[in-house]
């Protein structure tokens, strides 16, 4: 028998795929699944990084199949998570720079889905400046809220520069207690 005092739980497992079609030979993936305080962490970690990948022969693809897992409980639907990514690329220089970011609300919906991330740099004018050609200095947000709030970006050049494709599977256990059904 079941009480309505049950809380309910989000289970987040999958595995960061592939990025696709940034420009770059040496990829590797930071990312964070960002929720409000209406969710509390059980088990697993919401921040981790990938493993860098060399591409090879040019190939527009570069495969991570890295994985993680995450389970919540929750009081609210309020605050949903998102997942933050974070695309960093290394030159032959060995530094280290943005080349991406993207971000993307975790469906509501049980079962698997397959995210594609559109990612995206910001850009300081139309136009590459020299410090970014010369120095491989790309701009990045100082505090990265301003990549994943509501707030309005006026203002802010962007440049497109690939996506992260996601394999997830969710599970939602007892939210229907409390009136509230997934998509399905």
């Amino acid at each position: 028998m079941q009480t309505t005092n049950a809380t309910p739980q989000v289970f987040l497992n999958g595995r960061i795929i592939s990025a696709n079609n940034f420009v770059a030979d040496e990829l590797y993936i930071k990312y964070e699944l960002i929720y409000g305080t209406n969710f509390k962490v059980i088990e697993g970690q919401t921040i981790g990084e990938t493993f860098q990948v060399i591409s090879h022969m040019d190939q527009p693809k570069i495969y991570f199949d890295h994985p993680f897992s995450v389970n919540f409980s929750s009081r609210s639907i309020k605050g949903w998570p998102k997942f933050l990514i974070e695309v960093w690329a290394n030159d032959y220089h060995n530094r280290n720079f943005l080349i991406g970011y993207g971000t993307c609300f975790v469906p509501f919906k049980s079962g698997n889905s397959i995210i594609n991330i559109k990612c995206w740099r910001p850009r300081e004018k139309i136009g590459t400046t020299l410090s970014e050609y010369f120095l491989g200095n790309t701009p990045e947000f100082i505090d990265r809220s301003a990549v994943y709030s509501n707030e309005e970006k006026f203002g802010v050049f962007g440049l497109s520069t690939g996506s992260v494709t996601i394999d997830l599977d969710l599970i939602m256990k007892d939210f229907n207690l409390h009136g509230i059904k997934s998509v399905n």
